[in-house]
C-alpha cells in the first residue's frame, strides 16, 4: 500500500468512522495499540439478510497474542449486533494464514473466493 499517497483518505476515513461510532480503539497505558472498524451493509438491491461487514482489525505487533484482537472482534460483533445485523463478513489477503487463522477460531467460515490476476498476464505460460 502506497501509505504517505493514501495518509488524508486513510485519517478522512478513520473520522468517518469515529463520527458514526463504528471503529473501536484498544488502549494501553494511554496510547492506541489497536482498532477495530464496521458497518452495517447497505448496497442497492435487497438482500435475504442484514450483513455486518469488519473492515479492519488491527494490533500492533508488540502487542499481538495478549489477547486484544479478540477483544476487538467481539466488541465489532457486539455492536454489529445491536444494530440488528444477521451475518457477519470479513475479508483477509489469501497469504494472511495468521489472520485466516484467527477469524476461524472465532467462527467465521469461507464464503465468497476473490481471484485477481495482472492484466498482462498470459495463462498459457
Amino acid at each position: 500500500m502506497l501509505s504517505e499517497a493514501n495518509r488524508a483518505t486513510i485519517r478522512e476515513t478513520m473520522l468517518q468512522h469515529v463520527m458514526t461510532e463504528t471503529a473501536i480503539v484498544a488502549r494501553r497505558n494511554g496510547s492506541i495499540v489497536g482498532f477495530v472498524t464496521f458497518e452495517v451493509e447497505n448496497g442497492r438491491y435487497q438482500q435475504d439478510l442484514s450483513r455486518g461487514i469488519i473492515q479492519n482489525v488491527y494490533v500492533q505487533r508488540e502487542h499481538r497474542n495478549d489477547g486484544i484482537g479478540n477483544r476487538l472482534l467481539t466488541a465489532a460483533e457486539t455492536a454489529l449486533e445491536r444494530r440488528g445485523v444477521d451475518v457477519i463478513s470479513l475479508e483477509a489477503m489469501a497469504a494472511n494464514d495468521r489472520a485466516i487463522r484467527f477469524y476461524r477460531r472465532h467462527g467465521y467460515e469461507d464464503y465468497r473466493i476473490e481471484l485477481e490476476k495482472p492484466i498482462n498476464s498470459d495463462p498459457q505460460k
